[in-house]
């Protein structure tokens, strides 16, 4: 009896670990849908590859890349994925500036740091384009 739930439970084991499908074991649920003005659609309706995303949210779920708190996707004008990560708030004099660990949800609000520098630059090339200013280098 023992030998045979052994051997079940190891086939289970490989069933499961040799999967191609990934969407099984983590299943895609496109955004809800909820009306603040944010279309929404499927990754599919955007030919996004689906198991590709699926594979690199799950990276991000088991730490390969850090500090990751959320991806969202969005594409031809609808979000199609959004997902969020356990993770750590900034705390500036803690260790690795790790605050305490949680769960990120689009309730909760993220420190911006560098992303500004991005959000600036951004801006400032679209004043250039639309005439508001002459150059990087005028006075604003």
């Amino acid at each position: 009896m023992k030998t045979l739930l052994l051997i079940l439970s190891l086939s289970t084991c490989l069933s499961i670990g040799c999967t191609n499908e990934l969407s099984e074991l983590y299943p895609y649920d496109p955004p809800k849908n909820l009306d603040d003005g944010i279309e929404v659609g499927t990754m599919e309706e955007v030919q996004i590859d689906t198991q590709m995303i699926l594979k690199a949210s799950k990276k991000i779920q088991n730490g390969r890349y850090g500090e990751v708190h959320s991806m969202l996707i969005y594409k031809d004008n609808m979000l199609v994925f959004e997902e969020y990560y356990q993770g750590h708030r900034y705390q500036w004099d803690a260790p690795d500036y790790h605050g305490e660990q949680v769960n990120w949800n689009q309730n909760m609000p993220h420190e911006m740091m560098s992303v500004t520098k991005s959000f600036t630059s951004a801006c400032i090339g679209i004043a250039i384009d639309q005439g508001f200013i002459e150059s990087v280098h005028q006075s604003i």
